[in-house]
């Protein structure tokens, strides 16, 4: 991993989030399983939605409004909030004189998808508002990816992604499809505490 990303990463860990939104909860010490599964959506095949319909943009609302409750938040998907639909809203943070900045604006995918663009596969950082309290230094994410999805006006966009932007498509496009980071974890042994992280980044 390159040490700008890295940079990026750690700053994000140590207000409590990446690759998802906070949780609001303040309590430590809920096991995972007791926090994981909440809610049908969260481990189903979200719905397509009509990307121009009033559904659909009334999703998108919600979950920027949603997200911006939270801190850090840097991507919430529908099934996140009990909505079983497919649509997430994502930002990219960018690291410049020393800190992360986000944008202003939210991008809203529609119905989206991604396949591998190549076989490189990195250990990636993660964590996520449906696994509160906790993260993992190796979730295994694609390093390049081919992403397609609608926009709210009905445009298909079809790209390729990689770095950071790749990763937080594939953790909402999961989320798409009733997967959860953990689920991509060949050991739970490398599962951590959010709290244990923010103690050590702010040594």
């Amino acid at each position: 991993m390159n040490l700008k990303l890295l940079s990026i990463l750690i700053v994000l860990f140590s207000g409590l989030l990446i690759g998802c939104a906070l949780s609001e909860d303040k309590e430590v010490g809920f096991s995972i399983k007791n926090n994981v599964f909440v809610g049908d959506a969260l481990r189903k095949n979200a719905e397509h939605v009509d990307p121009v319909s009033n559904e659909a943009r009334l999703i998108a609302n919600k979950l920027i409004e949603s997200a911006n409750s939270g801190k850090n938040a840097v991507g919430l998907a529908a099934p996140q909030i009990g909505i079983g639909k497919s649509v997430f809203v994502y930002r990219v943070p960018e690291r410049k004189d020393g800190a992360v900045i986000f944008p202003d604006e939210w991008e809203v995918a529609v119905n989206a998808s991604y396949e591998p663009a190549s076989d490189e596969i990195a250990m990636m950082p993660e964590g996520c508002f449906s696994v509160p309290h906790f993260y993992s230094r190796k979730v295994p994410r694609y390093k390049k990816i081919h992403f397609s999805y609608f926009t709210l006006d009905g445009t298909k966009v079809e790209s390729v992604e990689e770095g950071y932007k790749a990763q937080i498509i594939q953790h909402e496009t999961d989320h798409l499809n009733g997967v959860l980071y953990i689920d991509k974890l060949d050991d739970t042994g490398s599962l951590g505490k959010l709290s244990e992280l923010k103690k050590s980044t702010s040594k």
